[in-house]
Order: C-alpha cells, then structure tokens, then sequence
C-alpha cells in the first residue's frame, strides 16, 4: 500500500516550481491531489500530468490574494472529496519584485508579505475546521533557508519565509 493511499492533499502553488514536484510526489504515493493556483490552463497540465503517471488529481482555481477563493477551495474540496486531510502551503511570492533594502518600494514588500505570509496564514485558518472536524490532519509550509540565513537580493522573501516559520511554530503549539 502506498502512504498516501485514500488521502486528500491541498498543494497550494503547485502549477509551477517546486510545488509540481509536490504534486507528483504525493499523488505517486496514493494521495488524491488538489492542484490550485491561479493559472487555470497551467493546473490542467499539471493535472494531465499526474493522471497519465497513474495518479489521481483535479485541479481548484485558488488565488492567496483572493480570499474568496481561499473559502472556496477549502469548502469544495471538503464537500468533493469529505475531508481535507494535508495542507501543503508551497505558494509564495517568487517573481514578484524584490531586492536590497534601499531597492525595494514599500509597496513589492506588502506585495511579498501579502501572497507569502498573510497567504499562509489564511489558507491555515480556512482548512483548519475541516482538519478540526475529523480531528485529523497534516500541515506542511514550505520555507526556505533564506529564513535564517538572509539573502543579499531578496530581503522582502527572506523576511516572509522567517515569518513563516514563527507562523508555523505558533501553529503547531496551537
């Protein structure tokens, strides 16, 4: 038996990047794949993708700016699927502007902060009654090592993924 095999797996940002080997990597385990991001046609590949490899997937239009579609991906997936069972929160704020300090405008840093951590943050808090509801669940945030270490030309990312990681220690004492 696989180690996914008959659970729900949420993987937000999984139309490109690292978040496409996410989705492979669990629906080669067993797991049903929920692929969302913003890019509709992009989902649908990925999704094709994973049913030609003998996966399950479906794909979920979900934008982290996007509330609305935050509680949509979450009360559908549950409704489709009756339950959700992992979280992966792999979107961030890649390709968005960023630089050194004097660099960046005030305006790319909220842009950052909004898809990286107010994203995050929401995703949690929209999954969290339907993980609560079957007393079970898995949340994973990807971060990066530019969290603790810094990073010379991203300090708007650096900054969000440290902040990622306190909003998951807080999560899990939680």
């Amino acid at each position: 038996m696989k180690r996914l095999e008959g659970k729900i797996a949420i993987v937000t940002g999984s139309t490109s990047g690292i978040g496409i080997g996410i989705a492979e990597a669990f629906a080669k385990e067993g797991a049903h794949v929920v692929v969302c991001g913003r890019r509709e046609a992009r989902g649908q590949e990925v999704v094709d993708a994973i049913h030609e490899a003998g996966g399950s997937a479906s794909f979920h239009r979900m934008d982290l700016n996007d509330l609305e579609t935050v509680d949509a991906l979450m009360a559908d997936t549950a409704q489709e699927y009756g339950c959700i069972d992992i979280l992966i929160n792999n979107a961030a704020g890649v390709g968005l502007a960023d630089g050194r300090v004097d660099e960046i405008s005030l305006e790319d840093w909220d842009a950052m902060f909004a898809s990286g951590v107010r994203g995050t943050f929401y995703a949690i808090k929209a999954a969290l009654p339907y993980m609560r509801k079957k007393k079970a669940g898995s949340i994973v945030n990807i971060g990066s090592m530019a969290s603790v270490a810094g990073d010379l030309g991203s300090t708007a990312y650096a900054c969000s993924k440290a902040a990622v990681d306190m909003l998951t220690s807080s999560v899990a004492l939680q």
